[in-house]
């Protein structure tokens, strides 16, 4: 009777598994954790996300408000850049504040091919040409998969990092690797250690989410999650800004706010971006576009 039982009970938690490794490969997408994510990756994120601080020409440096496009899951060959371009040159930026800087929140092509990356830096190219502001990424988990060479086409194409702060007016913007479904032990160190020496307010870029209503759809390690919170929380972090899931959300976490922008796809619900208006007296608004 004892080994009916056991045997039972292996077979119980054998179809569990091999339920949840089903789910997962049904799950590769953008929206779901990924096979690539499960395994041990040649080039992980210890090896991507070399922290560098980022200077560039400020044009909104004197100005009582600008601006600062958000962008995520774009997705080339996917994206709906026609209809994107097509409605950022629509925008009358009198009334959120002259664009300083584009920020685009991973996956940034499909498969992270050269191919894919050389549309994504020709449309960046042409981003920064109409609106005379850089466009600053961070990869997602699309961009570290297997055809991507776990992120080293990203590095060569894109940026030699993937971790990195750029200070514009009072605020610093820090870019973070969550491509992988976590950020790692060396990179929370390291911005431990940026934290403890920055007196500005901050604001968070990166890929997957603290917070969504699925397990499948956040940071994968809880107590990874728990600690970014709670950094957040005693740092001065405003906000927190990412993607992945394709469908636009905000969480309050009372001292901070995340803020989760929809894609440029359009497949779970309409393509969006997002606008967020900084002026000087500390407040910020932001205004959701779709195409």
């Amino acid at each position: 009777m004892s080994f009916n039982f056991s045997a039972t009970i292996f077979e119980k938690q054998f179809h569990k598994c091999l339920l949840l490794i089903l789910a997962t490969m049904f799950l590769s997408s953008c929206n779901g954790i990924g096979m690539d994510n499960i395994f041990n990756k040649s080039f992980s994120i210890d090896d991507r996300a070399k922290f560098k601080d980022v200077t560039f020409p400020d044009t909104t440096a004197a100005l009582d408000s600008y601006s600062v496009i958000i962008i995520s899951d774009i997705h080339f060959p996917s994206c709906r850049k026609n209809d994107f371009i097509a409605k950022i040159m629509s925008v009358d930026f009198t009334s959120y504040g002259t664009p300083a800087m584009v920020v685009a929140l991973g996956d940034l092509t499909n498969d992270g091919t050269h191919e894919q990356y050389e549309v994504y830096n020709e449309f960046a190219e042409e981003l920064h040409d109409s609106l005379g502001v850089p466009v600053f990424p961070v990869p997602g988990n699309h961009d570290s998969y297997d055809t991507a060479l776990n992120g080293r086409n990203y590095l060569q194409d894109i940026y030699p990092t993937t971790f990195y702060r750029i200070k514009l007016h009072d605020l610093s913007w820090y870019f973070l690797d969550s491509a992988d479904g976590t950020f790692g032990y060396n990179q929370l160190h390291t911005l431990e250690n940026l934290f403890s020496t920055d007196s500005n307010k901050k604001i968070i870029c990166t890929h997957y989410p603290l917070y969504t209503d699925s397990l499948f759809y956040r940071l994968s390690n809880y107590k990874e999650r728990a600690h970014v919170i709670k950094m957040c929380a005693e740092n001065d972090v405003a906000l927190y800004l990412c993607g992945h899931t394709h469908i636009y959300s905000e969480h309050d976490f009372n001292s901070f706010r995340q803020i989760l922008c929809g894609s440029l796809v359009g497949d779970d619900e309409a393509p969006s971006f997002v606008i967020l208006s900084f002026y000087n007296d500390g407040r910020y608004e932001r205004t959701v576009f779709t195409l």
